[in-house]
């Protein structure tokens, strides 16, 4: 029996793998993408052409503006088919605007959390359609929140509904003897 050696068997798995191809994959996948992982606070970042472009001080957009235009802005984040930030802006209101700022108070943890996370896309949006810079701040509204958990069924309530509106569940109920647990 006859080993290969390293280099072999290093050439023979670019050669099935097709290294080169699946490279270039990658790079064009981070290049597109609009995932940025948070860095420390204390690490210094490197910036890029681009941050320092919008580091320049710009102009902010009116108040009343912002006031005026941020409906269509939604309304254009949709048509773009962004949905996800369409749905968590739709849950929030916004509460108050400056020059160049927007105040946003979401009333569900989720959306607040989600729009949290996406803020740095949102605000390029907001500064692609507006054509100047927009400062957006969101909080999470406690009061609307304690509301909405009100409001809201628990899963028990909701699975409790769903055994006595469901046919399928209530089939199961009546020929197997299943009983639902909340």
């Amino acid at each position: 029996m006859r080993t290969k050696s390293p280099a072999r068997v290093i050439e023979s798995v670019h050669r099935e793998l097709n290294v080169a191809a699946w490279s270039g994959r990658f790079s064009r996948f981070i290049q597109e993408t609009n995932f940025r992982p948070r860095y420390a606070a204390s690490r210094p970042l490197a910036k890029s052409p681009e941050q320092e472009e919008r580091s320049k001080p710009q102009e902010r957009v009116s108040k009343e503006i912002l006031d005026a235009r941020w409906g269509a802005f939604i309304e254009t984040l949709e048509r773009e088919g962004k949905s996800f930030l369409v749905s968590h802006l739709q849950t929030c209101e916004l509460e108050a605007t400056e020059d160049g700022r927007a105040k946003l108070k979401c009333a569900r943890k989720f959306s607040f959390e989600s729009l949290q996370a996406e803020l740095t896309r949102l605000r390029d949006e907001a500064k692609r359609f507006f054509g100047g810079d927009v400062e957006i701040e969101i909080a999470l509204d406690k009061n609307a929140l304690a509301e909405t958990l009100k409001a809201e069924k628990s899963a028990a309530e909701l699975f409790e509904e769903l055994s006595k509106t469901n046919p399928v569940v209530q089939y199961l109920i009546e020929h197997f003897g299943a009983e639902p647990l909340y």
